[in-house]
């Protein structure tokens, strides 16, 4: 399955052999070809994977990867909305600005089109890359009082989009908040940004008395670095 090959990628470091086994199933399927000759265990499971559920895998790895020519090239060949088209190559050219007003006519649309019609379809993939880069576009374009917003949002608070963006307005008590909501519960891959916002914490708004905890919060997300590098 689809999942399970980008699990095998991501998790055991078989990133482009499973990109190369996803690629394969991609081209298949699109040639309506039986993927494999001989029957394996996993040929008993009756379940089938769809080409979609084919091309969002690649769609992760591509990305994981940071082939973002593979990446706009494979969303420009399966996506649904011709405005993601467009943002994408807005967004490739560095147009920022017209990639995020493309991605908001594709939001628009998309509740424009299921309020009039609601259909089976499944573009939650779609759905997440427009707010995805709706926000790296953000970021590239300094809106962080924009962004800042969206991570207050009730009922979609994100804590680390509140710490990224409340440093830069500067909102300390909002940022200081946050960080007590992730600290004790964030993914091990993430403790080092925990650390460095800590240490943000202590030199601008923690007094003079806590400018000594610089140096250990600093130390502490340089090692979680080299932990997560290796």
């Amino acid at each position: 399955k689809p999942p399970m090959m980008k699990y095998l990628g991501k998790t055991h470091n078989l990133w482009h052999r499973m990109t190369l086994n996803l690629e394969q199933m991609a081209i298949d399927q699109a040639a309506g070809r039986t993927p494999r000759d001989q029957l394996e265990i996993y040929d008993y499971d009756t379940e089938t994977t769809t080409p979609t559920e084919t091309l969002d895998s690649l769609s992760d790895m591509y990305e994981l990867l940071q082939e973002e020519d593979m990446w706009s090239g494979l969303w420009q060949k399966h996506a649904r909305y011709r405005e993601t088209n467009v943002a994408i190559a807005y967004e490739q050219q560095g147009f920022f600005e017209q990639a995020q007003a493309a991605y908001d006519v594709a939001m628009a649309k998309l509740k424009q089109d299921y309020t009039a019609n609601p259909t089976t379809y499944n573009i939650h993939k779609e759905c997440t890359l427009w707010t995805q880069h709706w926000i790296k576009c953000a970021r590239e374009l300094n809106q962080w009082d924009s962004l800042l917003d969206l991570g207050l949002t009730r009922g979609s608070r994100d804590p680390f989009l509140i710490l990224e963006s409340s440093w830069r307005n500067p909102n300390w008590p909002t940022m200081k908040d946050a960080l007590a909501e992730v600290e004790y519960n964030c993914p091990k891959e993430l403790s080092w940004v925990v650390n460095l916002y800590r240490g943000y914490l202590c030199i601008c708004a923690g007094g003079e008395q806590q400018v000594a905890g610089v140096e250990r919060h600093a130390e502490a997300a340089a090692a979680a670095c080299l932990r997560d590098w290796r």
